[in-house]
């Protein structure tokens, strides 16, 4: 081993105050002052400039606890929601600027925004087509300010019968969910004695102060029949709501939609405010594409102050 340096020594003009003397050898402090990395304290001390890029810090261990929950007006509502900072410091470790991030079960979406706030392009992909939808008006337009059709697109959401059949055919779930959604209902969420009922479209009536709603029944099957229309109004004179709609895939043929009518007649009328809804409808998915929604308050709109749904009462008559 060689000999250690002489630490104490005199610099131009100034002696170490510490025993030991300097903390580098005369020519390493020499050739950094010469570089302008000293900086001189009451012409006495000297101090080593020291910038963050010249160091590297500790690594990120495996164990990160300095990362808080989604909270605020980052909440979306979704169960196993992930907090934005994390996906940030994830698609800082592993991509730069201009990769693309893939997230093949995206949810909520905070990998997409995470990523579309570092620069980066992205592709998400999720089988449940009422997150899709949320996601572009929540995550997409809202927090990021992005126009559809200019800044992003949309794949496999069905826009016409051929993909609403080819919908019902992969995954008769989402096929519901997304007929619900169509005529601006909400799918139900919450288990009752309603039988089949997969979803409820809400409205307010002068007088009342809490939400009204219409029961909704998708069948995308061919075999549609008389019995499931009367478990329907069964469901509806039994239960708190209003009206009633069914949503089938299949046009009816002429006698059997004529016996529908029949049955559906038997239900009556809603009248509010000098205004008659059928108490039971029935639509069919071009119907529904073509814009030929269910007749009711929240449709035709003379009968409310408008929409009045809110998440928290949503959430509320779900739990």
């Amino acid at each position: 081993m060689g000999a250690r340096p002489n630490l104490c020594y005199e610099y131009n003009g100034v002696v170490s105050p510490h025993p030991s003397g300097w903390r580098l050898s005369k020519e390493r402090l020499a050739e950094l002052d010469a570089a302008g990395a000293i900086i001189w304290r009451n012409q006495k001390t000297p101090l080593r400039k020291s910038y963050l890029k010249d160091y590297k810090g500790k690594p990120v261990g495996s164990l990160w606890t300095d990362i808080p929950n989604a909270g605020g007006n980052e909440r979306l509502g979704y169960d196993t929601q992930k907090p934005l900072a994390l996906l940030r410091r994830i698609i800082c470790a592993g991509s730069k600027e201009g990769d693309v991030v893939f997230d093949p079960f995206c949810g909520c979406a905070t990998t997409l925004e995470a990523a579309q706030r570092l620069n980066r392009k992205w592709i998400g992909v999720d089988i449940a087509i009422h997150a899709i939808k949320r996601v572009a008006k929540v995550r997409l337009e809202e927090r990021l300010q992005l126009l559809y059709g200019k800044d992003f697109s949309i794949e496999g959401v069905p826009r016409n019968l051929e993909g609403a059949t080819d919908l019902w055919e992969l995954d008769k779930y989402q096929f519901q969910k997304w007929c619900v959604e169509q005529v601006g209902g909400f799918v139900t969420t919450k288990k009752t004695a309603d039988g089949g009922i997969d979803g409820r479209l809400y409205f307010q009536i002068p007088g009342a102060s809490d939400l009204q709603s219409m029961i909704l029944e998708v069948k995308g099957g061919k075999t549609v029949s008389i019995r499931d229309l009367r478990a329907l109004g069964h469901v509806l004179d039994t239960s708190n709501s209003l009206l009633a709609g069914l949503i089938v895939l299949h046009p009816l043929s002429k006698r059997k939609l004529r016996n529908f009518q029949l049955e559906m007649a038997k239900a009556g009328h809603l009248e509010i405010d000098g205004l008659s809804y059928p108490r039971m409808q029935i639509r069919t998915v071009q119907q529904i594409l073509d814009g030929n929604l269910f007749d009711s308050p929240t449709t035709r709109g003379k009968s409310t102050t408008g929409f009045l749904y809110n998440m928290e009462k949503f959430a509320e008559l779900n739990a």
